[in-house]
């Protein structure tokens, strides 16, 4: 599932982390059930649950993905009635990617091959877990593997934090860059909790390393390595 590429560095350096992989994220109480999977019908608080479409889904389906639309996007899932080659899907990418060590940025996520803008590269995954837990873990240490995705609505806001510590994808690895070239767009299909689908912003070449931003707010005490010309010197430091 996930290619590494070792290096010349020493053994230290070179040691892979331990974690488990995860295709989607999950909540701690899922990891210890039998089944990931703990819904059998379709959540009642989920939005438009499902299609009733035939074959694929056309314009009119409410699962469309429309990144200009400021609504929240909802997937085609595993209760729609349409094929499984709907576009409205999110369920594999064509991209490769290796794990490999950049000096001292540590390990970082590259791309085998040119990659088009707007292209779905995959999920960050994690256990989904409580603002708590997410504080708890930044008081423990500034380096982490949490991702916060805040959404705002009419009717309110959510927060949702993936801590990719332990359990994840090989999206865990991408560093902050000043000038990303992947974006995090929550989307849902199957759960109301988001998932974290990764975008590229602009055409990524091969052999590129792959970066998200990891906020705009606040500066921390953590350099940053990004060396673009819109670098801000430090890392943003995260509130929980």
């Amino acid at each position: 599932m996930i290619t590494w590429i070792r290096t010349d560095y020493d053994d230290t350096t070179n040691n892979k982390p331990p974690f488990e992989y995860l295709s989607t994220s999950i909540t701690s109480e899922q990891l210890h059930s039998k089944s990931k999977d703990c819904s059998t019908s379709p959540p009642d608080n989920l939005e438009c649950a499902r299609c009733d479409c035939e074959g694929l889904c056309g314009d009119m389906c409410g699962h469309t993905i429309d990144m200009d639309d400021a609504d929240p996007i909802y997937l085609c899932n595993k209760y729609c009635s349409c094929s499984s080659d709907c576009a409205n899907r999110l369920s594999r990418t064509d991209v490769t990617s290796v794990v490999c060590h950049h000096g001292d940025k540590g390990w970082c996520l590259k791309s085998r091959h040119d990659i088009p803008p707007a292209t779905y590269i995959g999920d960050y995954t994690g256990l989904i877990i409580s603002s708590t837990q997410a504080a708890a873990v930044h008081s423990q240490s500034l380096t982490n593997y949490i991702l916060t995705i805040r959404e705002e609505s009419c009717t309110g806001s959510l927060t949702t934090h993936i801590d990719a510590t332990s359990h994840g994808s090989q999206l865990r690895f991408m560093n902050h860059s000043c000038e990303p070239n992947v974006g995090v767009v929550p989307m849902r299909d199957n759960t109301v909790s988001p998932r974290a689908t990764c975008w590229t912003i602009r055409e990524v070449k091969g052999g590129e390393e792959l970066c998200i931003s990891y906020g705009t707010g606040p500066l921390g005490e953590i350099k940053c390595l990004c060396e673009t010309a819109a670098c801000r010197g430090f890392l943003p430091l995260e509130s929980f």
